[in-house]
């Protein structure tokens, strides 16, 4: 029935999705569980800040999912290097595959786990010494499981973090290459982060009428901050005509 009152539910939700930008003070929590019930459990990393806004806490989060290396499914789409790129093989061995060229399914399967590895490493410096970043295990499982364990005590500790629309412009998630995460403490002018904001290469816009989100359930009723995207401009209208001669 119609009727509002002190108990009707906010238009700005008590917890959303981060919105594109960057964002200061965040913490993580990283958890190895199933998606759902039917599938295997996956190492995902959840993102959380809470803010003050007239007096009402909100919270932003996000998950992000680090999925396993499908071998077969690397194998099966190899295509032709767009650049030339070099890889580094699991023996220490360097090939390289030039432009236009299709590299092998060994070199392929290398270039995915040292992607892999390498995101890993990325989050284990914003937290742990360099010497300090080793993790190991002899499956995606045992792998998941000592990472989390490397980053127990870390779970409260703050960083900044970038956040980017997909290319479809309708959810909200870490970007997909280049850094996403650093230690507060680095100041702004030496900030990758903000490098990375501010080059245009960062997605920034949604689609018109898609509300930033980390799941397909949207998240209405965004809050302005310092450095998030600004709403996406409404698509341009017919020319209006003009008015007709009195």
């Amino acid at each position: 029935m119609y009727g509002v009152n002190q108990n009707t539910q906010d238009v700005v939700r008590d917890e959303v999705s981060f919105p594109a930008g960057v964002h200061e003070s965040v913490v993580m929590q990283a958890v190895f569980e199933k998606l759902s019930d039917d599938k295997d459990p996956l190492l995902q990393l959840e993102f959380t800040k809470t803010i003050d806004i007239a007096g009402k806490q909100k919270t932003y989060k996000n998950r992000e999912v680090i999925w396993p290396i499908d071998e077969n499914n690397v194998k099966a789409n190899i295509l032709p290097a767009k650049n030339k790129y070099t890889v580094t093989m699991s023996n220490g061995k360097k090939v390289t595959v030039e432009k236009n060229t299709t590299p092998s399914p060994d070199v392929a399967l290398a270039r995915a786990y040292n992607a892999f590895n390498s995101k890993i490493k990325h989050i284990l410096g914003v937290f742990l010494p360099e010497s300090e970043c080793v993790v190991s295990g002899k499956n995606y499982a045992e792998f998941c499981q000592n990472f989390i364990k490397k980053l127990e005590k870390t779970v409260n500790d703050p960083f900044r973090l970038l956040i980017e629309f997909d290319k479809d412009g309708k959810y909200t998630g870490v970007p997909k290459y280049g850094a996403f995460m650093e230690r507060t403490e680095i100041p702004e002018e030496h900030s990758e982060l903000y490098k990375q904001l501010n080059s245009g290469n960062i997605r920034l816009r949604g689609n018109v009428g898609s509300i930033a989100a980390n799941t397909p359930q949207g998240a209405p009723g965004m809050i302005p901050e310092t450095n998030m995207a600004p709403p996406a401009a409404p698509p341009a209208g017919p020319p209006v005509p003009p008015a007709p001669p009195k």
